[in-house]
């Protein structure tokens, strides 16, 4: 089974082919769009923090500083990943407060197209399925690093079957309605993921030598919080569990390892009649394992940097429309990260002006070591970040989706033309240059006066006025950052020749600090 998703000038076609299944003879044609998700519709993430680890070794004047120049991270890095998979008790009957029955779908995929009419992360969701959304994140973050980033893994039971825990799926979910991570009891989390992975260190089913591995991910059955949206005429699911990056209150003890963090991810993030791929869920949420902070606003969850970050609310208002019925796929291809998270994980080195100098900045994506991120000083604690961003890095083919062929799985982009894997940036809302200003005083900060800093709370993005990361919207017209919504960005946000082409003192926005100080900054 091979599928491949082409974009013609900004609409996608999905041409799908089956092979040898009884739906070997059908060619569906599938358009696909940019999707304006209507507000109140946000997908994140159970808000924990960030990772304290620093599995990339970094060398830093505070851990929210962007690495010292001279230990960026030029030798490749390696990270092991254990994965294990863990369902329930099967519920009888079938408990309404949750998707699903508390089992793995292992339905075939004949029978999940023709039950379900979409090929977005189709049964069965079996030990290979698991393995090809780790392959798809492990390609996501070694083109981003330019390879100086590899990510291992072992996807555990090796057989066909699951750890089972002998409770259902409410044992461990919130019978609360409210629809908000932020008042999820932590500890109903915290005691999934201390069970499931004792309950891996005691099966009889494999030897696990916990020791080897640096990241740790949950995969259980049925969907997640996030994605219950409550719609009119659909019922929720309050007992769904959050999907997100968790950092234990005590360490889980396994054989002679401590784990004190870690991944939890659904089977699927489909629900309420919305399709949804893991893809860009599964890559923000590693992003925390690797130190990011979270760019939305993790109170109210309202977008401050739009799709032009990963980190922000994963893009998930790119979408696939399939078929005449409008219904829409989100989370299929991550952007790319944005300029302070690759310069924070050591990915690109940010070249500094101080003075009078023309400089040519290339696109993000480009393979090579040319010139891709410029930092401007502004006082002490503040400084831009300058990167350009491009949809079509050469111009001359169209990529496509590769997907996985056992699983359908979707790994990634490919160009045949250039055999690249390139251009995860070509769903964004356009190309052109991003300016973000970065005030690391924020960092230092408490802002809800909990005696921990914002930067380790994940609250850098609270506080409108002043906020960690800041997007300088070319157009002059603010969408992100107010106590409002209005959409997730537009090429127009972005500085280029035909558009606002120049960031001054005087003009809208202006190059002057957070506090308003005049800074002689011309760009």
């Amino acid at each position: 089974m091979n599928f491949f998703i082409r974009p013609f000038l900004g609409v996608l076609t999905l041409l799908l082919f089956l092979n040898g299944s009884a739906l070997a003879a059908q060619r569906k044609i599938l358009s696909v769009q940019r999707w304006n998700r209507p507000f109140g519709e946000e997908i994140s993430q159970f808000k924990s923090g960030v990772s304290q680890r620093n599995l990339l070794n970094l060398k830093r004047k505070a851990p929210f500083s962007l690495p010292y120049l001279a230990k960026e991270l030029t030798t490749p890095k390696t990270i092991k990943i254990l994965a294990i998979r863990v369902q329930f008790k099967k519920e009888i009957p079938d408990d309404p407060t949750t998707t699903g029955e508390g089992q793995f779908d292992l339905r075939s995929y004949e029978q999940f197209y023709q039950e379900e009419e979409h090929i977005i992360d189709p049964a069965p969701h079996n030990r290979a399925y698991f393995e090809a959304h780790l392959e798809a994140c492990s390609t996501y973050w070694s083109i981003a690093s330019k390879d100086k980033l590899i990510l291992k893994f072992d996807v555990y039971p090796k057989g066909d079957t699951a750890y089972t825990l002998p409770y259902t799926i409410s044992h461990y979910g919130s019978i609360d309605s409210t629809p908000n991570p932020q008042f999820y009891p932590v500890e109903q989390l915290d005691s999934l993921f201390k069970h499931s992975f004792t309950l891996a260190d005691t099966s009889s089913l494999d030897e696990i030598d916990f020791s080897g591995y640096d990241s740790y991910f949950l995969f259980h059955a049925g969907s997640d919080r996030q994605h219950d949206l409550g719609e009119i005429g659909v019922d929720p699911t309050p007992s769904d569990l959050f999907t997100g990056f968790i950092m234990l209150g005590e360490p889980v003890e396994v054989k002679d390892t401590l784990i004190w963090e870690g991944l939890i991810i659904p089977e699927t993030a489909s629900q309420d009649n919305k399709i949804a791929a893991l893809n860009s869920i599964i890559t923000h949420e590693f992003g925390h394992q690797l130190g990011l902070p979270d760019f939305y606003n993790t109170r109210n969850f309202f977008t401050q940097v739009g799709d032009f970050a990963l980190m922000d609310n994963f893009a998930q208002n790119v979408g696939v429309e399939l078929d005449s019925c409008y219904t829409m796929v989100t989370g299929v291809l991550p952007v790319y990260p944005c300029a302070w998270s690759k310069a924070f994980l050591g990915f690109a080195e940010p070249v500094q002006i101080t003075n009078q100098q023309n400089i040519k900045l290339f696109a993000s994506e480009l393979e090579d070591d040319k010139i891709q991120l410029i930092k401007i000083p502004i006082n002490s604690e503040e400084y831009f970040l300058i990167e350009n961003r491009q949809i079509d890095l050469d111009g001359i083919a169209i990529p496509y989706l590769r997907a996985d062929s056992l699983t359908g799985v979707v790994l990634g982009l490919v160009d045949f033309a250039t055999d690249s894997e390139r251009e995860y940036d070509y769903l964004m809302p356009g190309s052109g240059i991003l300016i973000f200003r970065v005030d690391e005083g924020v960092a230092y900060l408490d802002v809800d006066s909990d005696g921990v800093p914002n930067f380790w709370d994940n609250k850098l993005q609270w506080d409108k006025d002043r906020k960690f990361l800041t997007l300088m919207e070319a157009d002059g017209i603010i969408d992100f950052g107010g106590n409002y919504y209005t959409g997730f960005g537009d090429q127009e946000d972005m500085f280029y020749q035909g558009n606002q082409s120049e960031f001054t003192p005087y003009t809208y926005p202006s190059t002057r600090s957070s506090n308003k100080a005049f800074t002689h900054i011309w760009i």
